[in-house]
């Protein structure tokens, strides 16, 4: 039974009794002896909302890592925030339509509101945020919102109060992974699970009830009714995917952490089935993701984006299935049944990955052709290469061949980066998968130059059968460091954590 009540925030705002997002003036200086007369440069946000990340002050001098902040509650300028989301929207994990959003602006409820004023800072604001105080507050406002919607005695606000709840869920959880803020970040990737479980998003549309059953507060778990058009369709299956993903990641790379969506029955088609309308109960469709990991083959030809990550997502949970199923026990790896499994997952993997093109070949920007952006495919890629490593981790010190793919998924993992140009924005699992790369590659160059032949400065190219070559790791850690070192100022990056969080 999934609990009625989420997790209570553990920081309220002040009480506000309008509920509202209204004038937000936030500011925060390193000195408060100077006072800022000239932007350096204003966000296009429009008039109402202004980030001088690094103005001039006074006395002539900037000041990095000075940011002001003021929105009010003009619709004019929530369209123009909208409009500096909409290309960065897959990585900010936005599947509300934004267009629609736009559109019927007053709609927009408190905490979306405040989630996409604070997600707007990764795009124009100052880049130390994690030292900014001015986040604070829009964070600690969004969490006491998050809280009155979750428990508003008002069922009938509807389907579209909730998915714009879960949509601010899904925007604090990117925020706080952004902030490297991971065990908080957790609370919230449950609660959005919770919350998606309850309102039926993981069943197809023929499992919901008819229209006018819709209560969210009832005792008996809860539904959406069916959907109004194909883009609330839409909408609801990309923020299933999105939730899934982010759950299958938190899983692997946060030690006890419980993953609610294994206690029931998936039944949402893949993203991209309901993109072109291939709904049809056929068996693959009746449990996606129970199914994907027993294929043969997955051709990646023609699916969509999100079609991908959910699939990259589905077997990085396989993998750490697996995986604790050897922690749980070890005297399974030799029972006919897991080596069998194992060995399927392995190949499916290896396929899978061996038919991803190389990020840095694709658009840079969605709408310049092509079916993926450069971003979009470095986030499967990302999720690909964890499973790989995931799956084999458990084997590798003490199995040559296993600990050879961890190193050489992990070097693949940073090619991947090669080429790439900088973007505005980088998908969190990004970033944090780049800790498990760098863990990975860390630990077999200290086990090579660990050895009894070999000094610790030594260049010997002289590895076994089943060993990567040592310059090929250490450019490997070269290129990772310099990539990482360049959102370091930005984003909250950690390179080193261990990647076999499966017990």
């Amino acid at each position: 039974t999934i609990s009625n009540q989420r997790p209570q925030a553990k920081a309220r705002a002040p009480e506000d009794p309008q509920a509202t997002t209204p004038s937000v003036t936030l500011h925060y200086t390193r000195s408060q002896t100077l006072k800022p007369i000239t932007p350096r440069h204003s966000s296009p946000v429009g008039t109402n909302f202004v980030i001088n990340d690094n103005p001039t002050w006074e006395d002539g001098v900037q000041s990095a890592g000075i940011a002001h902040l003021r929105i009010d509650n003009s619709l004019s300028d929530l369209q123009h925030l909208i409009d500096t989301l909409v290309p960065y929207a897959f990585g900010l994990g936005i599947f509300l339509s934004l267009p629609r959003l736009r559109a019927h602006p007053e709609s927009i409820t408190p905490p979306l509101r405040t989630a996409l004023i604070l997600c707007s800072l990764h795009l124009t604001g100052p880049s130390d945020l994690d030292q900014a105080i001015s986040v604070e507050p829009l964070v600690t406002r969004l969490l006491h919102t998050l809280t009155d919607s979750y428990s508003a005695e008002n069922p009938g606000r509807g389907p579209q109060f909730y998915m714009q709840t879960l949509q601010a869920e899904v925007l604090l959880v990117y925020h706080l992974l952004l902030m490297g803020r991971v065990s908080i970040a957790q609370s919230h990737v449950n609660a959005a699970m919770m919350l998606a479980i309850r309102l039926g998003l993981h069943m197809r549309s023929s499992d919901v009830p008819a229209a006018g059953s819709f209560n969210f507060l009832a005792n008996f778990l809860p539904r959406l009714p069916l959907h109004g058009d194909t883009i609330e369709e839409q909408e609801r299956a990309d923020a299933w995917w999105i939730v899934f993903t982010l759950v299958k990641f938190a899983e692997v790379i946060h030690v006890g952490f419980s993953d609610v969506s294994s206690m029931v029955n998936i039944t949402e088609p893949w993203p991209d089935a309901v993109k072109d309308g291939s709904c049809a109960l056929n068996g693959a469709n009746r449990g996606p993701v129970s199914q994907f990991p027993l294929a043969q083959y997955f051709g990646t030809v023609g699916e969509t984006p999100l079609g991908l990550q959910a699939r990259a997502s589905t077997l990085l949970g396989e993998a750490h299935s697996v995986a604790a199923a050897y922690y749980r026990d070890p005297s399974i790896s030799q029972s006919a049944g897991f080596c069998s499994r194992f060995t399927t997952l392995n190949n499916l993997i290896q396929n899978f990955f061996s038919s991803l093109p190389h990020p840095a070949t694709l658009p840079r920007s969605p709408g310049t052709g092509g079916a993926y952006t450069s971003q979009q495919m470095l986030l499967v890629v990302n999720l690909v290469a964890l499973a790989q490593i995931t799956l084999h981790c458990p084997f590798a010190l003490l199995h040559v061949p296993s600990n050879r793919v961890c190193v050489e998924t992990a070097i693949r993992a940073v090619q991947a980066l090669n080429g790439m140009e900088n973007q505005k924005i980088m998908d969190p699992i990004c970033v944090m998968s780049w800790g498990v790369f760098f863990f990975t590659l860390q630990g077999e160059l200290g086990r090579l130059r660990s050895r009894p032949w070999q000094g610790y400065d030594s260049a010997s190219t002289d590895q076994g059968p089943n060993e990567v070559r040592e310059i090929d790791i250490v450019n490997a850690i070269s290129s990772l460091a310099s990539f990482s070192g360049s959102w370091s100022g930005q984003y909250s990056v950690h390179l080193g954590d261990n990647p076999c969080n499966v017990a």
